[in-house]
């Protein structure tokens, strides 16, 4: 470790906002984070800055060159390399004292007991198609009553929500249930976060493709997600300022001067999200056929 730092030094900016107390709480929580590619890398290296000191990463994937334009840990020196590993040597190089697991694999039964050891907040970084993947995290994080945190980028702005226990459960907020396929519980994932809003006005939904996972993003969104989502772990973890978890959700887009909260009482059983979920459905015809050809659902 370089003479020169230590943690009182490094994070000592912080006080202010932070108060002395807190900074050391903040020292010793463990977030568990799933998915170290645009969203988890991005929370991993802000929750660093902020002085998160223990750290759980878990993903399969490597670094690949379409991945530079909103990954922050994605550079020529990570190409080729697992990005919870990459990741977590970022992040150390931040915080050299951090305590950092990787698991180098997606998050299973196998290792959910893992992955959730000693986490005091879970955040969410999975892919926005990965719908059973993100279904076994919410039920896995409710069942143990940790708060998950869930911010993704959409347009030139982000949208957030927390889970946190007592709060609405993620089935009923989403109106996905067991007998639904992987497209259809995408789909209602989508019309939850995304199924109104100014992106709609400007972004080119057929380069929306399900087949790989990929559609229309920026860097400077992700930025604003992973920022929003370090506000509600200050928030939940330390038990301040106003915490609005679910059935609240969050919409800010700054390219479109756009702010918005939500506060859906009836979930997926609301009118209006119903409406959402038949437009949205009409937006991207190609969805419900591509995700079940690259799932098998059905």
């Amino acid at each position: 470790m370089p003479p020169e730092w230590s943690y009182e030094a490094a994070f000592v900016r912080n006080l202010g906002l932070i108060g002395k107390a807190e900074q050391q709480r903040i020292r010793e929580a463990r977030v568990a984070i799933v998915g170290a590619g645009g969203m988890g890398s991005a929370h991993a290296i802000t929750l660093a800055r902020l002085g998160v000191g223990r750290f759980t990463l878990a993903d399969p994937d490597v670094y690949e060159v379409q991945n530079f334009n909103r990954q922050v840990s994605a550079t020529l020196a990570s190409l080729g390399q697992n990005k919870a590993e990459a990741t977590a040597a970022a992040l150390r190089q931040i915080n050299p004292e951090a305590e950092v697991q990787v698991i180098p694999a997606r998050v299973s039964g196998e290792n959910a007991a893992a992955f959730f050891e000693g986490a005091d907040v879970v955040f969410d970084g999975l892919d926005v198609f990965a719908a059973r993947a993100r279904r076994l995290l919410f039920h896995a994080a409710q069942a143990r009553g940790v708060p998950v945190v869930s911010a993704g980028p959409i347009g030139f702005g982000a949208v957030w929500f927390v889970w946190a226990p007592g709060a609405m459960p993620f089935d009923r907020f989403f109106g996905i249930g067991d007998g639904q396929g992987e497209a259809e519980q995408v789909l209602r994932f989508l019309a939850g976060i995304a199924g109104q809003g100014p992106q709609l006005k400007y972004m080119q939904t057929h380069r929306v493709d399900a087949e790989t996972g990929a559609a229309p993003s920026v860097g400077l969104a992700v930025q604003i997600a992973a920022g929003a989502a370090a506000a509600e772990f200050v928030k939940f973890f330390l038990g301040r300022g106003a915490r609005r978890p679910l059935p609240w959700l969050f919409h800010f887009d700054p390219y479109a001067h756009h702010f918005k909260r939500y506060r859906r009482v009836l979930g997926g059983r609301d009118p209006l999200f119903r409406l959402r979920l038949w437009v949205l459905k009409r937006l991207l015809p190609g969805v419900r056929e591509r995700v079940e050809v690259r799932t098998g659902g059905g």
